[in-house]
């Protein structure tokens, strides 16, 4: 695997990133943090779940939190 193969690669993960954060902050707070089945107990947490490993995550997770809060 080349460098250019890995940049490509970090600029999908941004790309479908971002895609998914535009959707997400159009959920009420209640969906963000609501219960749902076959996940990590909302969408909430399973985005921090998801997000957690991600080097980038951290930031996420700090704003995902922040937002429940």
């Amino acid at each position: 695997m080349r460098v250019s193969d890995l940049a490509r690669l970090f600029e999908y993960n941004y790309w479908a990133n971002r895609k998914l954060f535009e959707v997400v902050a159009e959920l009420t707070p209640e969906q963000f943090t609501q219960s749902v089945a076959g996940s990590y107990g909302s969408i909430r947490n399973t985005l921090v779940h998801v997000l957690s490993p991600n080097g980038a995550g951290s930031i996420a997770v700090a704003v995902l939190r922040a937002a429940s809060a």
